[in-house]
């Protein structure tokens, strides 16, 4: 489809967005921004060619649509190629619109000033890190050297492990796990539980868990001045039910029971549903239920998993997004879902699409409300990145993801003439700390606005994930990045 078109469908909004919204812009995002402004004082103008337009923009793919075959700028073409790139810059924020939750700048939300030096040492001192840089590099230096020279003196004992020197360089071989086969004791134990289970009606258990922990109780209208309505437990279960399964409020309606009428479950469903609501109740199940002797023998809620769950999803939805591999010419939602060593299910975030899981692995552990406090965060490949891996340690957490070529993996070292026995020449390469040095109090900073909840996990670590032309905050983060060979 040629320019013109697409440009028709497009003059309708683009000059109301050029002129109604603000722009700003870093350094790598200030070639979008001329077109910005550029375009904006064009908009009374009816020009078809744009003899004198910024075209830092124009990528090779665009020249086609940009030019005529007198090499003038065809405006259609431009506009659209401009389009592109904002959009492009908008996602990477190079360029973003101030004043704007969704595509504001997420480094205005850090604490920044006398807010910061206020909270700078108690910031440190809650994350157990130096506020000294230098001396935080070279703790960190030092605990690395006393791990390296652990696991040197301990690998020969592990037969699971081995060092392969068939490629180009050395690299680790790490043997599958053996599955356990279920012994007959604990066949015999499986069946006797079993039996020993008699058959529940599901809204008979709902109910009998809300007599245990009153769960329902934190599902408030949402004016809350209104005094609570008789039986009003009975209908919030009937609506977890319908919603929870599926099926939609017709099956749960009785006519004949005035907490389960047509009109009592819509009318609660809408006032009394909300993801407030409905996260107040989920903490208070979770904290009652870590609290059963029997989760105990579980785990001691240090450690969680992370994982996500593709949902096709029949209905038109800002959450919604495409993928064909899991979608197919639908769209569809990732339910990203949170449970921890005592089986207790405590955050769950509804994804757009298929977005990358790093992007919200941490936001999980932040914005949970929970009593639990895990520590150590597993989840699969698709949760990883360098920059995961470094705000996780300035958190205080322990990022463990499976990951998929774990053999393949770089192994860095500090020190280039420390002798580590059998991985010496595993630890082949030598990171420079400098870049992490210079970074260290804006990386503090980053650190304590996520504690403190200044700035959203996700927004943070998108803006330093898409950046095209990292920033010093971006390559100080994941400390091992940016170094060289021995």
């Amino acid at each position: 489809m040629g320019a013109k078109p697409q440009y028709g469908r497009v003059k309708r909004f683009l000059p109301t967005v050029l002129e109604e919204l603000h722009f700003s812009a870093v350094a790598a995002g200030e070639s979008t921004l001329e077109s910005i402004h550029y375009l904006a004082e064009l908009k009374k103008t009816k020009r078809r060619f744009l003899d004198d337009a910024p075209e830092h923009i124009v990528k090779t793919s665009w020249k086609r649509l940009v030019y005529d075959g007198d090499g003038r700028i065809q405006r259609a073409g431009y506009s659209l190629c401009f389009l592109e790139r904002l959009q492009d810059s908008l996602r990477r924020r190079d360029v973003w619109v101030t004043k704007s939750d969704r595509w504001g700048n997420p480094r205005e939300k850090l604490l920044h000033g006398e807010a910061w030096q206020a909270q700078r040492v108690p910031v440190c001192r809650a994350l157990g890190h130096p506020a000294n840089g230098h001396e935080a590099m070279q703790q960190l230096a030092r605990q690395l050297d006393d791990t390296w020279r652990e696991v040197a003196d301990r690998f020969d004992e592990n037969t699971e492990v081995s060092i392969c020197t068939d490629g180009k360089h050395p690299s680790l071989t790490i043997s599958n796990l053996d599955k356990l086969e279920e012994s007959l004791s604990l066949k015999t134990l499986n069946r006797r539980v079993k039996q020993l289970i008699p058959p529940v009606d599901l809204t008979e258990l709902l109910l009998e868990v809300d007599a245990w922990t009153g769960f329902t109780q934190e599902f408030t209208h949402v004016r809350e001045s209104e005094a609570r309505a008789q039986g009003l437990h009975i209908s919030v279960c009937a609506v977890l039910m319908a919603e929870a399964c599926n099926i939609g409020l017709e099956p749960l309606i009785k006519s004949n029971v005035p907490t389960l009428t047509r009109h009592r479950l819509s009318w609660v469903k809408q006032n009394y549903f909300r993801a407030e609501t409905l996260t107040n109740a989920n903490t208070r199940l979770v904290n009652f239920h870590i609290k059963q002797p029997l989760t105990n023998a579980w785990g001691d809620g240090n450690v969680a998993s992370a994982d996500g769950m593709r949902l096709i999803s029949s209905a038109k939805t800002v959450n919604a997004g495409p993928n064909r591999k899991f979608f197919g010419a639908g769209r569809g939602i990732t339910w990203y879902n949170f449970i921890s060593d005592k089986y207790s299910g405590f955050h769950g975030i509804v994804v757009t699409g298929t977005l990358r899981d790093s992007l919200y692995v941490l936001e999980g552990i932040l914005d949970q409300q929970t009593g639990l406090n895990p520590i150590e965060i597993m989840t699969d490949t698709a949760g990883a990145s360098d920059i995961i891996f470094g705000l996780f340690w300035l958190l205080g957490f322990q990022f463990s993801p499976r990951l998929a070529d774990a053999g393949g993996a770089v192994f860095w070292r500090v020190d280039k003439s420390a002798d580590y026995g059998p991985l010496d020449d595993l630890a082949r390469s030598c990171t420079d700390l400098s870049k992490a040095e210079e970074q260290w109090d804006e990386m503090m900073r980053t650190a304590g606005s996520l504690k403190l909840g200044t700035i959203r996990a996700s927004e943070l670590v998108r803006s330093l994930l898409k950046s095209s032309r990292p920033s010093g905050l971006a390559q100080g983060i994941p400390i091992w990045q940016g170094s060289c060979h021995c």
